[in-house]
């Protein structure tokens, strides 16, 4: 039964992104500028520790403002305490009957 459950939200979670999809309108069509070539300032095709410190200093940031990273994050952190919640649920169910037998107890004497 868990089997079925988790490929039923591996599943849900491959279609979501139809339901999340923003409108065409709001989409930046701008070419896309990789920020390795801006950071590595000797062109020797790596990034020393200076010149990342260096490309801190000028306050730029790696992340691309086009990239959403919050929305797939926030729905895997649902999907995961989703999954993790129904298989503890009978952990947490057992918990809370001895909490409640243990405190019906302490009363009843």
């Amino acid at each position: 039964m868990r089997f079925l459950f988790l490929i039923f939200i591996f599943f849900a979670s491959c279609s979501i992104k139809d339901y999340i999809k923003k409108p065409e309108s709001n989409i930046i069509e701008e070419k896309n500028t990789s920020t390795f070539y801006e950071i590595d300032l000797n062109k020797d095709n790596s990034i020393s520790k200076e010149e990342l410190n260096n490309y801190y200093n000028q306050n730029k940031s790696i992340a691309s403002p086009q990239v959403d990273y919050k929305t797939p994050l926030i729905i895997l952190s649902i999907i995961a305490l989703m999954v993790f919640s129904l298989c503890s649920l009978t952990y947490i169910v057992d918990f809370i009957k001895s909490l409640y037998f243990y405190i019906k107890n302490l009363f009843v004497k």
